[in-house]
């Protein structure tokens, strides 16, 4: 690989395979670390780390008395290089390391990293609502968005959404059920909704900043306390991980689409937060860093930019989810989750552009 994520990043010419994936996770890790080279595939432990839809991240323990800590090997999805620039991931990962965020790259391979593992908590979509943890998130996203990264400061959101629509129209499935549910998406009826609602959101004035894109509550930890032993909600180090779609963009795609992620997977749009708890957030945001509390105008215009960009959420992860369905070999239902994630956004559009119209884009 070209460009390590982080300087002195050793670079292995070995890929991990889809068929021996724990055999490949040791030997790469052999490979890396010369205090590993000694140990035997009995004496290291892979296990396979819940949460990952994109990547499959597995877990790699030596036997304790070794003394060495467990790694993380993120193995990259089948042909998500189509639609993932893996440079510009790496460029993030190298910037935003020193500021607390994310693991620390130890290793690269021809599909993948090797990782250090945090002994964390990885939030759970029922915890996104908890009001200390969803403060503490808000601050944490006002510090992330402050960050300084080395790559093209114009909004990708668009042109991203519109590679992923043109990636999918070459997709096809060899099931006849699969290719069915896939034609019934209607993605030339997605390409058109997509320029009015690129409008509507360029329209909102929402700034642009170095934006995380993929805000889900697995991407989100709770440090282990070494003190303690045990996870702080209130004071216990929060740090966001996986930067695969970070770029910059509008900041209001970071809100609404970490507002859709209170659903989960499940796609439970019951537990999309309610105003008083969009309008905790967006103050908690809008505060950090400073002793003015922000004005109620200033709230009401974020929390009407999140709804906004829940929109434009749902459009991406929606195409987003064909693309997995057509390549990922990670047992889940992709299509079924973008007609969940498509559906909300039809259901959603019409309250959400009237409101945006009569608040937020007023004298546009």
């Amino acid at each position: 690989m070209e460009d390590s994520a982080q300087a002195g990043v050793q670079a292995l010419p070995f890929a991990v395979r889809e068929h021996c994936k724990q055999q490949d996770c040791r030997e790469v890790c052999r490979l890396a670390f010369e205090s590993w080279r000694g140990l035997k595939d009995g004496d290291l432990e892979v296990t396979e780390v819940s949460g990952g839809v994109t990547n499959v991240l597995l877990k790699v323990e030596a036997p304790q008395s070794s003394g060495l800590s467990p790694v993380v090997v993120r193995v990259f999805g089948n042909n998500t290089e189509k639609f993932i620039d893996r440079g510009t991931e790496a460029k993030c990962i190298k910037a935003l390391a020193p500021l607390g965020f994310g693991a620390q790259v130890l290793a690269e391979f021809s599909n993948g990293r090797i990782e250090a593992f945090l002994d964390c908590h990885t939030l759970e979509p029922e915890e996104l609502a908890h009001p200390v943890l969803s403060a503490r998130i808000a601050c944490k996203l006002h510090e992330f968005h402050s960050t300084e990264v080395d790559i093209p400061r114009v909004p990708q959101l668009f042109p991203l959404v519109r590679k992923f629509i043109s990636v999918a129209n070459s997709i096809s499935f060899t099931k006849a059920e699969d290719q069915k549910r896939f034609e019934g998406l209607h993605l030339d009826r997605i390409a058109a909704e997509l320029d009015e609602l690129e409008q509507m959101c360029v329209d909102s004035r929402s700034p642009v900043v170095f934006t995380h894109n993929d805000l889900l509550a697995g991407n989100i930890l709770l440090l282990r306390d070494p003190g303690s032993g045990g996870f702080d909600n209130e004071k216990g180090t929060m740090t966001f991980i996986d930067f695969e779609y970070g770029c910059y963009s509008f900041r209001g795609f970071d809100f609404g689409n970490h507002f859709n992620e209170y659903a989960g997977f499940e796609c439970d749009w019951s537990r999309y937060p309610n105003h008083d708890q969009q309008r905790r957030f967006v103050a908690a945001y809008l505060q950090h860093g400073t002793e003015v509390p922000p004005t109620d105008e200033e709230v009401e215009r974020l929390v009407a930019e999140a709804d906004l960009f829940s929109l434009a959420s749902h459009i991406f992860w929606g195409v987003w989810a064909i693309l997995q369905a057509g390549f990922s070999p990670i047992d889940f239902d992709y299509l079924e989750y973008s007609q969940n994630r498509l559906g909300e956004y039809y259901r959603r559009r019409g309250d959400v552009m009237r409101m945006a119209r009569e608040f937020l884009l007023m004298g546009n």
